[in-house]
């Protein structure tokens, strides 16, 4: 055998043999967390030292809220940070040297993480920068100084304003269920009003087909508009309306008392099989953004200019405009 090849291999078997101790050693530090059977009932987010800009979310009867307000809390965020804590995995150790500025667990930088049960803490973590592939995230214990690598962005999932963890849907009905929609637009006031559909006399009617020869089904209820009780209201535009308006989510919650807002611009008030939801939308601010209240909110709420100008109807969009001969 060539001398320099036996040299090379000898070598490379050498690094193979450390890379395989050095990494069996490194195995033996990855620790493995525990989680939990019963749920949690707070969450505390601290970023830097700045202890007046923790985010405290826990329960109150049986919602999750944010903070002393009590700001209703998007479910779906909080389900995602239990179950980011709860099912938080150490795939590799890092170091045991404080090298903390380098992965953005130094105090000034770290997103502190505290999960409790009944006061007592089930989970406490620092969560520093991402690492390059974007698929994990520098962790360290908050009591102890070793550095870990975690499976999943966590900052994707703590890293969040208070703003931003907000609920935004400020109601969802079901369109269904609306039985009348009251208006008042411009001054002007429309109501419409869901009506049984007068069955006609099955010898005489002949019914309508559709494109494959097949009879369309009788409609059972139809729209009125008492102040115009003799124009047909278009079903199709009607309950693209019923579509749009059925469900309202929040732009934003601008730091605005409901007191300062002058008189809306428009009003509309659902009335469903269960209960009568109203919508007021004022006048334009900063950005195209629309102030509103909801009898379904205590907080006035934004809505861009688009979701707010949908609702800005007069009787001409409810019906069928007749062809010129």
């Amino acid at each position: 055998m060539n001398k320099r090849v036996a040299i090379s291999l000898g070598i490379i078997a050498i690094l193979l043999i450390y890379y395989l101790i050095a990494n069996y050693h490194k195995s033996e530090d990855i620790i493995e967390l525990q989680g939990w059977q019963d749920d949690i009932d707070e969450i505390l987010l601290k970023k830097g030292e700045d202890r007046d800009g923790a985010i405290r979310i826990y329960k109150k009867e049986g919602k999750w809220v944010i903070n002393k307000p009590g700001y209703i809390a998007d479910d779906s965020i909080v389900t995602t940070m239990k179950d980011g804590m709860k099912e938080l995995k150490i795939i590799d150790f890092i170091s045991r040297r404080e090298h903390y500025v380098r992965y953005n667990l130094s105090p000034e930088k770290a997103i502190r993480v505290t999960v409790t049960k009944d006061k007592e803490t089930l989970r406490d973590i620092l969560i520093g920068k991402k690492s390059s592939t974007g698929q994990s995230t520098y962790v360290k214990m908050y009591d102890t100084p070793e550095i870990y690598l975690a499976s999943g962005d966590l900052n994707r999932q703590f890293d969040k304003t208070i703003e931003e963890m907000r609920q935004k849907v400020v109601y969802n009905i079901t369109k269904d269920s609306i039985t009348s929609v009251d208006f008042i637009y411009k001054g002007k006031k429309l109501t419409f009003s869901k009506v049984e559909q007068e069955k006609p006399d099955k010898t005489e009617s002949k019914g309508e087909w559709d494109k494959k020869g097949k009879k369309k089904p009788e409609e059972e209820f139809r729209w009125i508009c008492n102040e115009y009780k003799n124009l047909e209201i278009d079903k199709k535009k009607f309950d693209s309306f019923l579509i749009d308006s059925r469900s309202v989510r929040a732009e934003s919650y601008p730091d605005i008392s409901k007191k300062s807002l002058k008189r809306a611009i428009c009003s509309i008030k659902l009335t469903t099989l269960e209960k009568t939801v109203d919508l007021n939308i004022y006048n334009m601010v900063k950005d195209e953004k629309y102030m509103c209240t909801s009898s379904e909110s205590p907080y006035v709420f934004a809505l861009t200019k688009w979701n707010a100008e949908k609702f800005f109807k007069s009787i001409s969009d409810f019906t069928s405009k007749k062809k010129k001969r």
